[in-house]
C-alpha cells in the first residue's frame, strides 16, 4: 500500500494494518490517495481526499515573569498571549504542577490566582 500526498510518496506499508501517523506535515492544502498493487502489477487507487493543515498557534506565558517572589496570600495575574495561526482559539488552559487547574475562553487570555501557597511553581 503507498499513500500519496499531492502527487508525492508519503508512505509505502507492505503489511497490514495499512495506516500510519503523518508526522512533520507543513501548512497548506493536500490531495491524499492511498494505492495498491496486486501480484499481476495491476494499480488501484482510492478517490481523493482533501485534507486542509493549518499552522499551529504560538503561546507564551506573559505573565507573571521569570523569577519572581510573590507573598503567600497575594492575588498573582496569570496571562498568556495567543498568536492563532490558522486555527481558532477556543480556550487557553493554565497549568500548574503538570495539571490544569485553571481555564480561560476568551481574550484576553488572562486571569487571577487569588490563593497561592508557599512553594516554587
Amino acid at each position: 500500500m503507498e499513500f500519496f500526498a499531492n502527487g508525492e510518496l508519503v508512505k509505502k506499508l507492505t503489511q497490514a494494518p495499512f495506516e500510519f501517523a503523518w508526522e512533520g506535515v507543513g501548512a497548506g492544502q493536500y490531495e491524499i490517495i492511498a494505492a495498491v498493487t496486486d501480484r499481476h502489477g495491476q494499480v488501484v487507487e482510492t478517490p481523493s481526499v482533501k485534507v486542509a493543515v493549518s499552522q499551529g498557534a504560538d503561546i507564551t506565558l506573559t505573565a507573571p515573569t521569570g523569577d519572581i517572589t510573590f507573598v503567600p496570600g497575594e492575588t498573582v495575574r496569570l496571562a498568556a498571549s495567543v498568536s492563532q495561526g490558522g486555527a481558532d482559539i477556543t480556550k487557553v488552559d493554565f497549568f500548574q504542577e503538570r495539571r490544569v487547574d485553571w481555564l480561560d475562553t476568551e481574550a484576553p487570555f488572562e486571569l487571577d490566582w487569588p490563593e497561592n501557597e508557599p512553594g516554587l511553581y
